[in-house]
């Protein structure tokens, strides 16, 4: 039997509806299942964070366990030094360094200056801790929080960055700022 060519013409219209329509429901079903949060063993609500501590030669403070501690192989004039290393799937780190302040006064410290004379790029707050007065720099999108803690000849910074888009500082910042102390 002969199929005419209207009707030729007929079934294979019918034919790409139809792998048109299953192409569409499979990608319909692929997107909304990549729709929601995706939740890795360190950030769901029954692992909370623990902590660890850092006893350097001036100072101790709690660190969330997710970080490896180094010690950088230090050419300058700072006391002690550490660079923390957290275990994201994206960049995360916490940088502490602790420096002679030759005449006691904060603007002996660089770092301090650069934050300080640029307040289009850093918001400057205080908070009292255990430790002393802390002076914050946060920087608006987020990606930074500074830290610098004075004490008799010497400063503390405690430089916290991150690339997560949606990470949040502040929160490991309080809980650092709350357990640091100065030996």
């Amino acid at each position: 039997m002969k199929i005419s060519k209207p009707t030729k013409r007929k079934i294979i219209i019918a034919v790409a509806i139809v792998v048109l329509i299953i192409i569409a429901v499979i990608v319909f079903l692929s997107v909304s299942s990549s729709k929601g949060t995706i939740t890795t063993q360190y950030y769901n609500n029954q692992n909370q964070p623990k902590y660890q501590t850092l006893n350097g030669k001036t100072f101790s403070l709690q660190y969330d366990k997710r970080y490896a501690v180094g010690i950088p192989d230090s050419h300058n004039s700072d006391i002690e030094d550490y660079m923390l290393i957290a275990d994201t799937i994206y960049d995360k780190r916490l940088a502490v360094s602790v420096a002679p302040l030759p005449t006691g006064r904060l603007t002996d410290d660089s770092a301090y200056n650069l934050r300080l004379v640029h307040p289009e790029l850093y918001q400057p707050q205080t908070q009292q801790t255990p430790g002393g007065t802390a002076t914050i720099f946060t920087k608006p999108d987020g990606s930074e929080e500074t830290v610098f803690i004075q004490h008799p000849g010497i400063i503390i910074a405690l430089a916290f960055t991150t690339t997560g888009a949606t990470d949040k500082l502040t929160p490991e910042v309080n809980h650092l700022l709350g357990t640091f102390r100065w030996k």
